[in-house]
């Protein structure tokens, strides 16, 4: 398998991991028609651990077959080191911008968002270093990569703002984008 293959099969896996992580949220957290937090039970609640953990096995299949399919190209522009420590000094500013201005509890999910966006400019890094992938294929990983992220850190700091059923819908939104833009991607290249 080539390198740009193990990296579109990497954004397959994860679709997946979004797509099972959707369901997840889904199970445990879709309001119930009055308005309130559900309590699964039962083969629901196993089916959305079952969806959780499957979720995590995809995603770290993506990341194992785009670091592979990274390996494989070799050449890069920057030093990859340089988007990861960028990525984490992100993080940190997202991070104390989201809980001193919006009062935002820490959870995992800016750390994902950021580890997720680190991964993907390493995989724009490593392709617009070789001939093997049109130049707008590479824009388009780039763009949509960092479009997602802000959308994400919008709703990551709204979540807890809203409503139950609002913010419910405003869960669903970054993990649907992140499927949406892992096909886009993949189809792209």
């Amino acid at each position: 398998m080539s390198a740009v293959n193990q990296i579109i099969r990497g954004h397959w896996w994860m679709v997946g991991c979004a797509v099972l992580y959707l369901v997840w949220w889904c199970v445990f957290f879709a309001p119930t028609p009055a308005g309130e937090k559900p309590s699964p039970t039962g083969a629901l609640n196993a089916a959305g651990v079952a969806c959780i953990l499957g979720a995590v096995v995809c995603g770290g299949l993506a990341v194992q077959q785009m670091v592979a399919g990274m390996a494989g190209l070799g050449r890069t522009v920057v030093s990859g080191l340089w988007i990861d420590l960028g990525c984490v000094a992100l993080y940190g500013v997202l991070l104390w911008v989201t809980v001193r201005f919006f009062d935002r509890p820490v959870t995992t999910e800016l750390a994902l968002f950021c580890a997720w966006t680190a991964l993907e400019l390493n995989v724009a890094n490593h392709l617009v270093a070789q001939p093997v992938v049109a130049g707008a294929a590479v824009v388009l990983l780039v763009v949509l990569t960092l479009a997602t992220l802000a959308a994400c850190t919008i709703c990551y700091t709204l979540y807890y703002r809203l409503p139950y059923v609002q913010s419910f819908w405003d869960g669903c939104i970054p993990l649907a984008l992140v499927g949406v833009v892992s096909a886009v991607i993949a189809l792209a290249l």
